[in-house]
This record gives C-alpha cells, sequence and structure tokens, in this order.
C-alpha cells in the first residue's frame, strides 16, 4: 500500500511541493545544511579573520566541528526514529541557535562589516535567515511527526 502511494505521488510530481510527507523532510534537511553552511562559515571566518592566533582559533574550530556533530547527530536520530525525540530535538536546536546567534552578530559589525569584504555581511544575514527558516521547518515536522 505504502510503494502504491509513493507510486501515485512520484507520477502526479506532487512529491517535489514542500508539504509534510516524504517532500517535507527533504527540504527540513536541506534548509538544515544551509543553516550548516552559513554557521560554519561565519564561525569560520570569525576564528581565522577576527580572534587572535593561537588558542582561540583552536577553540572556535573546535567548538564549531562539536556543534556540527551534535547537530547532524539530532538530524540522524530525528529522522531515523522516533525513540530518541529529546535527544534529536537538542542537537537540531543547539544547532539552530548557534546558527542564529553567529548571525545575530550583526548588531556589533551592521553593514558593511569592514575587514570581510562583505563575506561577513553574507554569512550574517544568511544566518539569521537560515536558522529562522530551520525553525520553522523542524517545528513543522514535529508536528507531522507526532501526527503520523
Amino acid at each position: 500500500m505504502a510503494n502504491k502511494q509513493s507510486d501515485e505521488r512520484l507520477a502526479s510530481r506532487r512529491w517535489f511541493v514542500g508539504r509534510p510527507g516524504n517532500s517535507g523532510v527533504q527540504w527540513w534537511l536541506v534548509s538544515n545544511l544551509v543553516a550548516m553552511v552559513f554557521g560554519v562559515t561565519h564561525a569560520l571566518l570569525n576564528a581565522f579573520f577576527v580572534m587572535p592566533p593561537g588558542i582561540g582559533v583552536a577553540l572556535a574550530v573546535t567548538a564549531t566541528a562539536l556543534v556540527i556533530i551534535w547537530w547532524t547527530t539530532g538530524l540522524v536520530v530525528l529522522v531515523a526514529s522516533a525513540n530518541r525525540r529529546r535527544l534529536a530535538i537538542a542537537g537540531v536546536w543547539v544547532g539552530t541557535v548557534f546558527v542564529f546567534l553567529n548571525g545575530l552578530s550583526i548588531v556589533a559589525c551592521p553593514p558593511p562589516c569592514g575587514g570581510s569584504f562583505g563575506i561577513g555581511d553574507v554569512a550574517h544575514i544568511g544566518s539569521l535567515v537560515s536558522s529562522m527558516v530551520v525553525a520553522l521547518l523542524t517545528l513543522r515536522f514535529l508536528r507531522h511527526r507526532s501526527a503520523g
């Protein structure tokens, strides 16, 4: 029965529309990956161009790697099973808050932010927008997951 429904969905090309279901999961995962890219870009820009060399760079890169690992683990667990839901939600929300706070630093350095040649401004705005999209799509995904 499930195969018949998925075949009908593919035949009707409705699978591409961002609705809950398989396509909703795809959009949700893509939005998380985009947010990760903005967050990592901004964190690494800060690590290599803003922080003093030495321990600051190593600490920033290590912290960024740990957040991304936790976030990715949360995504995998949340998609794979509903048994470890709290752990998964914590991972996704930690990553989202990390990216949002990275973008929120635009208050300290409004556009055009000197020294980053425009890349910092794109990373700030992208971090803010992508983290909000991830938060909304995660809530939608969880609502769909609990209803199904």
